[in-house]
């Protein structure tokens, strides 16, 4: 299962990166494909008919027309809002899950995905139009959150973060997901405004702190416990990764920014949160429909919603963090 997971990824990432740097309607174009594939599975989950996944999907496109056609203001405006409705929306239901009237996503369930799915083909838009380092910066946030959540899930989940939705996601995996995203993130952000030289300055110094501190604390609880070695605890771990992390940004970027490294860390783990809620939202998707993924299409990650399911919600509240901050 994983070997599957890491060829798919290694076969789509270079066609994302190609994607990436078309011309901006043919991203466009790519990107309502992509959703149209995702809302095609969901229609799939919730038992629509022929007929009514195709009213479905009409209704999408021509969600998407009136998005390329209309003021770019007013759109993102209403983008926002159905967005915000969508999130409380989800947040009511994963928190609320198994007490929730089932028959919402049964029968309704498509048709209030378009405010979701909308106001993400709308961002990634405005991403690839204003600032392709932004729209790698989005993707790499939510790529990190969900291999770190994966990995350090699997070696030091203990706590389930929501059980009765989605009974392998930990606290642990949050955490760990978080923690790379910042790393990832903070990194990218320096190579784009430095090079690549403060990039290696910056990775080879949180390596030898993060090195050094485990060492140290490591030999410290063995010397006072006198019982041999003995393995730190989880928040021990997290405790030494974010002391290298910030000493680094610190070091290599100067003190005198410490306002915009801590504004782009809170943008950074919010985002996390929210790519965190989507996959849960679907995992809820999922759970009402009785199947383990959303389609087959790719091997070891189930299918394209299974894929993206962070984005839906990640990439619109990253742009509103970014107009609220000011860029």
């Amino acid at each position: 299962m994983l070997w599957q997971r890491i060829i798919t990824s290694l076969i789509l990432l270079p066609i994302v990166i190609g994607a990436i740097f078309l011309p901006d309607i043919y991203f466009g174009f790519v990107v309502a494909v992509l959703l149209t594939l995702a809302a095609w599975e969901w229609a799939k989950l919730t038992n629509l008919s022929k007929r009514q996944q195709a009213i479905y999907l009409f209704a999408l496109w021509a969600a998407f027309a009136l998005c390329v056609f209309v003021s770019p203001l007013f759109v993102s405006l209403i983008s926002i809002l159905a967005w915000l409705c969508a999130l409380f929306g989800a947040l009511y239901f994963v928190l609320r899950y198994p007490n929730v009237n089932k028959k919402i996503f049964i029968k309704g369930g498509c048709y209030w995905s378009l405010l979701i799915l909308v106001p993400c083909f709308v961002g990634l838009n405005i991403l690839h139009v204003i600032s392709i380092p932004l729209l790698f910066m989005a993707l790499f946030i939510v790529w990190a959150a969900d291999i770190g959540g994966y990995f350090i899930g699997k070696f030091f989940g203990k706590h389930n973060l929501a059980p009765k939705v989605s009974p392998k996601k930990t606290i642990e995996g949050l955490v760990g997901g978080v923690l790379l995203a910042l790393f990832i993130s903070n990194s990218y952000s320096i190579y784009l405004e430095f090079g690549s030289l403060k990039l290696i300055n910056f990775i080879g110094w949180a390596a030898l702190i993060i090195s050094g501190l485990y060492i140290f604390l490591t030999l410290g609880k063995r010397i006072l416990n006198k019982k041999g070695y003995l393995k730190l605890s989880f928040l021990e771990l997290v405790f030494i990764i974010i002391i290298a992390i910030i000493y680094c940004l610190v070091w290599e970027v100067g003190f005198q920014d410490w306002r915009l490294l801590l504004k782009n860390s809170l943008i950074i783990v919010v985002v996390v949160l929210l790519a965190v809620l989507g996959d849960l939202f679907e995992s809820l998707l999922k759970r009402i429909a009785e199947v383990k993924d959303s389609g087959t299409l790719l091997p070891g990650h189930g299918g394209v919603l299974d894929r993206i399911d962070g984005l839906l919600f990640a990439v619109p509240v990253f742009i509103l963090l970014l107009l609220l901050s000011g860029f």
